[in-house]
């Protein structure tokens, strides 16, 4: 009961953070910085963050994040994910922005 009231209920409450979530999955491996054992896949880890820009509605955000993010999984990550499922993500997030824009 312990460890449940020390680290878990803890882990839960930062990660229920939307902004949080985003910063973490911002990181990837370059720079000297290397990613959170929460999301160590790099696909994973990228989509999740372009998702959470884009429900934080944080357009300038979400802009940097998947041209970081396309940089990294095509070049530097030693998992090589499928770019394509990352591409269609994008594509579908931006179509909502418009979508959203339009019936504004």
């Amino acid at each position: 009961m312990g460890a449940v009231s020390e680290l878990a209920i803890p882990y839960f409450e930062r990660f229920t953070s939307l902004e949080e979530v985003l910063l973490v999955c911002s990181v990837d491996v370059h720079g000297g910085l290397s990613p959170s054992i929460n999301n160590p896949m790099d696909l994973p880890r990228a989509k999740t963050a372009i998702a959470a820009a884009f429900l934080l509605g944080r357009r300038e955000k979400f802009d940097r994040l998947v041209e970081e993010k396309t940089e990294f999984l095509k070049h530097k990550s030693k998992q090589r994910p499928d770019f394509a499922e990352f591409a269609a993500l994008v594509e579908l997030l931006r179509q909502k922005w418009e979508d959203c824009q339009e019936n504004a």
